[in-house]
C-alpha cells in the first residue's frame, strides 16, 4: 500500500499547480490583448479610401439590396458582394465632398424599386445643384443587357 502524502507536500503540490494554471492563463491574456491590439491599429480610423485624381464613382445598380448594408455574421453567409441603399447614397455624398471625384457612373439594369430609385435621383440631384457652382460633374448610366 502507498503511503499517503503528508499535508505540507499536499500544500506544495496546490500551491504549485495554482502558481502553473495563473501563468497559463496570464500568458493567454496576454496573447489576446496582443492580437486585439494589432487587430485594432490594422483598422482604418473611418474606412475611407483616397480617390485619384479625375476619379469616378462607379454605382452598381444590381448589387444594391435593401436599405442597409448586411453586417458581421449575417454578411458571411451571403455573397459579400451586395451594398445597402442608404451605404450607396452615404457614397454618392461622400463621393461630391471629395474633389478628387470628376464623376459617377450608375451601371445596372434598373433592377431596384420605384422608391429606391427616386431616393439615389434625389441624393445626385442633391449634389448636382451644390456642386454645380464649383465645377463641371459628369454622370453617366449604363445598361447592361442583352
Amino acid at each position: 500500500m502507498n503511503k499517503p502524502l503528508s499535508f505540507g507536500m499536499t500544500m506544495l503540490a496546490s500551491a504549485l499547480g495554482v502558481v502553473v494554471v495563473s501563468v497559463v492563463s496570464g500568458l493567454l491574456m496576454f496573447i489576446m490583448l496582443i492580437s486585439m491590439v494589432v487587430a485594432l491599429s490594422n483598422m482604418d480610423d473611418d474606412g475611407s479610401t483616397v480617390a485619384k485624381k479625375n476619379t469616378f464613382l462607379v454605382v452598381d445598380l444590381d448589387r444594391i439590396s435593401g436599405d442597409r448594408t448586411a453586417s458581421g455574421l449575417i454578411q458571411s453567409f451571403g455573397d459579400g458582394k451586395t451594398v445597402g441603399l442608404i451605404d450607396a447614397i452615404d457614397a454618392i455624398n461622400a463621393a461630391a465632398d471629395d474633389q478628387n471625384v470628376s464623376g459617377l457612373l450608375l451601371k445596372g439594369d434598373g433592377s431596384l424599386s420605384w422608391a429606391s430609385l427616386e431616393e439615389l435621383r434625389a441624393a445626385i440631384e442633391t449634389i448636382l445643384t451644390l456642386r454645380e457652382r464649383f465645377k463641371p460633374e459628369y454622370v453617366a448610366h449604363v445598361m447592361m443587357g442583352d
